[in-house]
């Protein structure tokens, strides 16, 4: 199960830090969450509840990462390169990563004025399902789409951080469409349904999975429709149930765009991204694929 955290940040500006960031470049940051109220954001693009010491003490081969000493060293280089500006913070959490700026926000980056410069396509409204992106102004665009507020059509993106699922291959049909073609037995918008029988009848699905028939030309094959959090040709396995609400990984769906809402502490809702893009739980709002790692399945 992969829980996210999303923190809310702000500058701590009460008191002294109670905690040792060290002198070389650590910084201490208050956040919101109960069970962590201050964290040290340290020189190595690492942040932890205890120490930057403690952090500069810890085997490099120590691959522990917990919620709430998190030395996400496989994001480090994604880290390294964002660029924050202005004083701004790059902090991981688990697979996702943005900036915490000198007045407490999270961004994508960081501005002494986010007004100075910024045409705002936001407020003219994004096209083509493109999501706005409040801080820089400008839109973020799915695969096949650019400009300002995703207004321009290119179709040599169209398959642009497509992802197909067991073997397929994104593949541009017409200049405004693409899609997965998929290795015999897989079919779906990404490859992601698995032919489990000839018919119905003789397929089972389990885990309240739905069975449902697809006749692609002369031929007849059934596949298994699983509820949000199991997976398997048949539904046999279960990944993921709600901790509490909120929004959640979704661990195989998370190329495609997938994830998960929980919603009265058991439900599950299955979100998705326009194509191309991934939820980004640091930021709340889709983002592009290049700024959201998956987890590790």
């Amino acid at each position: 199960m992969f829980i996210f955290i999303i923190l809310i940040i702000v500058s701590h500006v009460q008191g002294e830090c109670s905690l040792d960031c060290g002198n070389d470049g650590g910084r201490c940051l208050e956040t919101k969450i109960k069970d962590m109220p201050e964290i040290c954001a340290c020189p190595d693009g690492t942040y932890t509840n205890s120490s930057c010491i403690e952090i500069e003490d810890k085997n490099d081969n120590e691959t522990e990462i917990t919620s709430i000493n998190i030395h996400a060293r496989r994001l480090l280089a994604v880290c390294e390169h964002s660029f924050c500006g202005d004083g701004g913070v790059c902090i991981i959490i688990d697979s996702t990563f943005g900036c915490i700026c000198s007045d407490g926000g999270i961004a994508d980056r960081c501005y002494s004025d986010i007004n100075t410069g910024l045409i705002t396509y936001c407020t003219l409204g994004c096209l083509n399902e493109g999501v706005c992106n409040p801080i820089l102004g400008v839109c973020t665009c799915p695969s096949g789409y650019t400009g300002g507020r995703c207004e321009i059509a290119r179709s040599t993106d169209l398959c642009r951080d497509i992802s197909c699922r067991n073997g397929g291959v994104c593949n541009i049909l017409t200049p405004t469409y693409a899609t997965c073609w998929c290795l015999l037995g897989f079919h779906g918008d990404y490859c992601e349904r698995q032919t489990v029988a000839p018919r119905c009848v003789s397929a089972r699905c389990y885990n309240g999975g739905t069975c449902y028939e697809h006749s692609p030309a002369s031929t007849i094959f059934a596949y298994c429709l699983c509820k949000p959090g199991f997976t398997g040709s048949r539904c046999e396995l279960e990944y993921f149930r709600c901790p509490t609400n909120g929004f959640y990984a979704d661990a195989y769906g998370c190329a495609q765009g997938k994830y998960f809402e929980c919603v009265e502490n058991t439900i599950i809702i299955s979100r998705s991204c326009p194509r191309g893009l991934r939820f980004n739980f640091f930021l709340g709002r889709c983002d592009y694929a290049t700024n959201v790692a998956c987890p590790a399945i």
